[in-house]
């Protein structure tokens, strides 16, 4: 019950904190791709480390682009990475 508790508090201090979660959960996936960019992954791992940099600049922009309405189809999905 205690985890289903703590998981409902993180989804709520999401909502709140949009930009410090996004920063945060960036900066850790960021390390995280770091810790693995080795000579034979680096070319798997580079461009997502790249992406998470530049969302982690960004974040502000991200919490805009997430209140906008949602993506109702595939092709709109597309549209937007576009």
């Amino acid at each position: 019950m205690a985890v289903v508790g703590g998981f409902i508090t993180l989804i709520i201090a999401a909502l709140f904190f949009r930009q410090l979660t996004v920063e945060v959960c960036t900066t850790l996936l960021y390390w995280l791709w770091n810790i693995v960019d080795f000579p034979r992954t680096h070319e798997y791992a580079a461009w997502r480390i790249n992406l998470l940099a530049r969302t982690h600049n960004n974040a502000p922009d991200v919490r805009r682009a997430c209140a906008r309405r949602p993506i109702e189809s595939i092709q709109e999905w597309r549209h937007r990475i576009e």
